[in-house]
């Protein structure tokens, strides 16, 4: 009896911490979306190019290049909101945020300017 209790105890521990679902997220935002490179407006030379990588853990990483070599690079957070995403930046200064909406492949701002398209 003393060795069947410590069995019959271990069996119910387990039962119950592994009775968790991890709901899955298909969002269609999932993914890499990059904006086009484009020359700086302060320095004519240096190409600028924005890259966003969502996960489906609501998380994901925002890099900046300019000329092919990264210059930002923090991690982000994101909501679906109805139909459109916010996207909040808690490791820049000032913790920026932007509201965007999904059109077919691309990212829009709330102005209606596209700051991305999907890779």
């Amino acid at each position: 009896m003393k060795k069947l209790f410590p069995l019959l105890a271990f069996i119910v521990i387990v039962s119950f911490t592994s009775c968790s679902n991890i709901e899955e997220n298909n969002d269609p935002i999932i993914g890499i979306w990059g904006m086009a490179d484009k020359p700086s407006k302060t320095a004519k030379n240096i190409k600028v190019r924005n890259e966003w990588i969502f996960n489906d853990a609501y998380l994901g990483r925002y890099h900046q290049y300019h000329n092919e070599e990264i210059v930002v690079l923090t991690d982000f957070r994101w909501v679906a909101e109805n139909d459109s995403y916010l996207i909040m930046y808690p490791g820049l200064e000032g913790n920026p945020e932007i509201t965007v909406v999904m059109k077919e492949e691309q990212l829009i701002d709330q102005e209606g300017k596209i700051i991305a398209n999907r890779e």
